[in-house]
């Protein structure tokens, strides 16, 4: 097994966290996470990687339309 982040094998018995999508296969050394983590608001028990967080609905990103007079305005 490999470590996403750091591409380096993560040994047996080592600390990990997986992606919360049972499907997927992909693993983070703790210590990449942890970094990774520092960075960009990452929670352990409902983490998704790039690529189960793009196939599903549940974006984070939000458009706010209003309107200013006659202009709708994003």
């Amino acid at each position: 097994m490999r470590c996403e982040a750091c591409e380096e094998d993560i040994r047996k018995g080592s600390a990990k966290i997986k992606c919360c999508n049972l499907n997927c296969e992909v693993t983070l050394h703790q210590k990449c996470f942890s970094s990774i983590a520092k960075v960009i608001k990452l929670e352990k028990s409902d983490w998704l990687c790039k690529n189960c967080d793009e196939d599903t609905d549940t974006s984070t990103t939000t458009v706010i339309s209003y309107s200013d007079g006659d202009v709708i305005k994003e």
